[in-house]
């Protein structure tokens, strides 16, 4: 029996298309719905304990270092996007962002410009893909 992707209704007994910030894109090419998720938990990042190397770089270097860390991971996304993994890339940047989002002041101007950027970009990916199917 067929179930429906939530976002799109595209969806199979074993595949499910790929998502970008809750938008789908049925055009693309389909992957296993048992796929390794290399956005939010990267199986190279996970070891024999229960923390992920982040955790553990939180513990040794601080919060304000992984605040930028995170930063700037989330600007190298943003750069190379295009260049590199596309749509990957950018859901990538946005795991920074809402990670570094619980060690950010209110009304960081570098994080809300940063935000604001991704956002754009996003948008824009989101329309480039509407404009090729």
């Amino acid at each position: 029996m067929e179930k429906s992707c939530e976002t799109c209704g595209h969806y199979t007994e074993d595949r499910h298309c790929k998502l970008a910030s809750n938008i789908c894109y049925p055009d693309q090419d389909w992957i296993p719905k048992d796929a390794p998720d290399l956005v939010n938990h990267p199986a190279h990042y996970e070891q024999s304990c229960s923390l992920e190397c982040i955790q553990v770089m939180e513990l040794v270097f601080g919060a304000n270092a992984v605040r930028g860390f995170c930063l700037c991971n989330a600007f190298k996304y943003m750069w190379r996007y295009k260049n590199k993994n596309g749509l990957e890339d950018l859901k990538k940047a946005q795991w920074y962002m809402d990670y570094a989002k619980d060690y950010v002041p209110v009304g960081d101007p570098t994080y809300e410009f940063m935000g604001e950027l991704l956002d754009q970009l996003m948008e824009k990916e989101n329309d480039n893909r509407k404009c090729d199917s």
